[in-house]
């Protein structure tokens, strides 16, 4: 699911289109809440799932509008009909500032009366789009695509306009959205969909419009907002609060406490203490190398030395930071340059891959001068030393800005490291097992903030570009009203480069896919089945 860096950068493209509309218009953009209940997942009987709840407590309905003239739409209706958030679907929605709140992983937006939490599950994407352009994504809707066709007809999408798909992209034009809702102004809209229908959403409506002072840390509201789907303490916003969350966490884990024997890696990543808010797979593999503590290591160990406890704690403070910095949203939080809005961001994307992804679901990693010395005198390069042990390290150290060490997977642990150091005994391990570079994912979804569903989608397939693409004479000048420089013309060349590049992908999956099909030595016993996630190994 999206993690604190994801979320970073949603919050940083709304603040910044709201800033730019104020300076340009004289005021603060006002907008309203809008649901598209018809897009809402049904659930079964064995696995209930809502898409959203309300807390209408303190709120009454005679304070939003009564447009007579407003005729709602009839699976929208259907959908929430007897239900609690009946009322946000059957009325236009009375426009107020758009105020914004996050926390962790996260977000809240408030507009008019209502303010809406959302938990965003596996991958739902929230885009900014013009007017003009929200007009375009909502005018058809159509079934899902399910052998019920009941269901189909009640669980909706809406058909994608041809203008947002990439000329060059996937040979399936025939694409779809679940656009769940929109926060929507005069001239611009912000639209929450999810392929996968997993988002949650949770409205709080009252008896005046939301205030951005409602949203700020240690107002009344604040606690009200995260409760239903609370993360714990943001490590920025709040780092005091969290601080002595972790302390309390300490104390737990020194003292017996349940689940001081699991592994640090998966205590991390559920985060069921609310202790690590923002956190998730992928920030909790990057963070224990950071740190240089063996993902498998039990929470106890890590608590029971008050120096390895205190540079956990340094540790957790520095690198929480980097997703609130200026350097990270400069180079990961820009805008495509397109005039589509479901573009893919290559530049976005090449940058959280290559600078901020460290080894989770990373063939190598250049380890920095000083990170790689520390491992180095700990002894975590050395097979025959077993993490805990004394050790004295004798050896040269190194005097180069980074050295490239190659990524182990444990599979039974499901974790990332670089450590080759023996564990003691008990400590969950298993053997290290092969996997492929997530940048050999290919046109499935992987972790950053590019890395959505409708933006994969778009990226250039080289063998139906070459076919449609590309014109005889000197390439088309690329025109569109996005933001920063214009993009190249596709190319032969190009286009030829990328294909050859498709292929090695596609000779790596197979020969993934064959090594998976042989039938091993057994030398240990085997992992247990991992589980699917967004930012999962393929």
């Amino acid at each position: 699911m999206p993690e604190d860096p994801e979320i970073s950068v949603i919050i940083h493209q709304i603040l910044a289109k709201i800033v730019q509309l104020a300076k340009k218009e004289g005021k603060a953009p006002m907008a309203y809440l809008w649901l598209f209940s018809r897009c809402f997942t049904l659930g079964t009987k064995a696995k209930p799932y809502s898409s959203i709840s309300v807390d209408n407590s303190r709120y009454t309905e005679s304070f939003d509008s009564d447009d007579d003239s407003y005729v709602p739409n009839a699976f929208d209706v259907t959908r929430a009909s007897g239900k609690p958030w009946a009322y946000l679907v059957k009325k236009n929605l009375k426009p107020g500032p758009v105020c914004v709140a996050r926390r962790g992983k996260c977000l809240a937006i408030g507009a008019g009366h209502h303010l809406t939490t959302f938990h965003l599950g596996l991958e739902a994407k929230v885009t900014i789009v013009s007017q003009e352009d929200y007009e375009k994504l909502i005018a058809n809707d159509c079934p899902r695509s399910n052998k019920n066709k009941a269901k189909a007809a009640k669980m909706r999408s809406f058909e994608l306009h041809s203008d947002f798909i990439e000329p060059g992209s996937s040979a399936n034009t025939n694409r779809t959205i679940n656009i769940f809702a929109a926060i929507v102004s005069e001239s611009f809209a912000i639209v929450f969909s999810d392929f996968a229908r997993l988002m949650r959403m949770h409205v709080t409506s009252i008896n005046r419009p939301w205030t951005q002072q409602d949203l700020d840390v240690g107002s009344p509201e604040w606690p009200i907002i995260w409760s239903a789907f609370p993360d714990g303490a943001d490590w920025f916003l709040e780092k005091d609060v969290a601080l002595n969350a972790l302390e309390k966490w300490r104390h737990d884990m020194s003292t017996g406490a349940p689940g001081h024997s699991k592994p640090i890696v998966d205590v991390i990543a559920k985060n069921g203490n609310r202790v690590f808010g923002g956190f998730g797979r992928h920030l909790a593999n990057d963070f224990l190398y950071y740190a240089a503590i063996f993902p498998g290591a039990p929470c106890s160990w890590v608590c029971s030395d008050d120096a390895r406890f205190s540079h956990f704690t340094s540790r957790i403070v520095s690198y929480t930071q980097i997703w609130r910095s200026a350097d990270f949203l400069k180079r990961c939080g820009m805008s495509t340059n397109s005039s589509n809005p479901f573009a893919f961001n290559t530049t976005s994307d090449r940058n959280y891959t290559a600078g901020f992804i460290w080894v989770f679901r990373k063939a190598f990693v250049k380890i920095p001068q000083d990170l790689y010395n520390q491992y180095l005198r700990e002894g975590l390069f050395d097979p025959t030393h077993k993490i805990g042990d004394p050790y004295q390290y004798t050896g040269p150290l190194s005097d180069k800005q980074f050295k490239r060490i190659e990524v182990n997977y444990h599979a039974y642990l499901d974790a990332f490291t670089v450590i080759t150091a023996r564990v003691p005994d008990g400590w969950k391990d298993g053997p290290v097992q092969s996997f492929s570079d997530l940048k050999e994912a290919g046109y499935s979804t992987t972790i950053g903030p590019a890395q959505f569903h409708e933006a994969k989608q778009n990226m250039v397939d080289p063998d139906h570009a070459i076919q449609v693409c590309l014109q005889p004479g000197r390439p088309a000048k690329v025109t569109g009203n996005g933001p920063g420089r214009k993009r190249k013309a596709l190319t032969r060349e190009t286009l030829e480069k990328m294909k050859l590049q498709k292929k090695r992908k596609l000779m790596i999956h197979s020969e993934e896919q064959e090594k998976e099909n042989e039938l091993p030595i057994i030398v240990a016993s085997p992992s247990p089945p991992q589980r699917l996630t967004r930012s999962h190994k393929c």
